[in-house]
């Protein structure tokens, strides 16, 4: 079987899947893992920022874990769960927001500016969130118990980590994917020249 060479950041599909689909299970599993990168981010943000008004750090955790344990959360004898609660919370909806992100897009040759519509998601994101959801009963003690310059900020910060790193989780994993697969496949590594111009153009 012949050699197939690739330009840089050039993807071509494993004979036996649809081009379409690869590319979008890609950057479905770049983006979850971009979104649980920032979830964690947003959430180390929360704990800093409660630490700083002398408040309970992990106010935050727990406030989501309200979402499913309703108020009995907040309960000084019920610390530990709530905290499991919320962390695994946070890391689903981070990872379900992240995927959801990267699904549309562009492939990511074609993309230039992954951090500018991150911050714009994280913001549409808070908004929906504290002026629609949170109101409407999905949890009314995180409206109510967390200020509200720091759930913004938060979500921000959620936003700035997902469009940093999904361009490159989404390459590393679209060659990884790719040598995989097609183990006839021969990527082509990137100069220092090309590998500057990468740099440059994802970040």
């Amino acid at each position: 079987m012949s050699k197939v060479r690739t330009k840089p950041n050039q993807v071509l599909p494993p004979a036996d899947t649809d081009y379409f689909s690869f590319q979008l299970y890609v950057r479905a599993l770049a983006g979850g893992i971009a979104g649980l990168a920032g979830g964690l981010a947003m959430l180390l943000f929360q704990v800093a920022a409660y630490a700083l008004l002398d408040q309970d750090p992990l106010m935050p955790v727990r406030l989501v874990g309200v979402a499913l344990m309703g108020d009995s959360a907040l309960l000084p004898s019920s610390y530990f769960w709530p905290i499991v609660t919320g962390v695994l919370v946070s890391a689903g909806m981070s990872a379900f927001l992240g995927a959801i992100f990267s699904t549309l897009l562009p492939p990511v040759e074609h993309r230039r500016s992954d951090v500018l519509w991150a911050f714009f998601y994280g913001a549409v994101i808070a908004a929906v969130m504290w002026f629609l959801l949170l109101p409407a009963g999905l949890n009314i003690a995180l409206l109510v118990r967390m200020p509200r310059d720091i759930f913004f900020i938060a979500h921000l910060v959620f936003g700035g980590v997902l469009g940093f790193l999904l361009p490159r989780i989404e390459s590393r994993l679209m060659r990884r994917e790719f040598e995989d697969r097609v183990p006839d496949l021969v990527v082509p590594k990137l100069t220092e020249d090309e590998k500057l111009s990468e740099q440059a153009r994802v970040g």
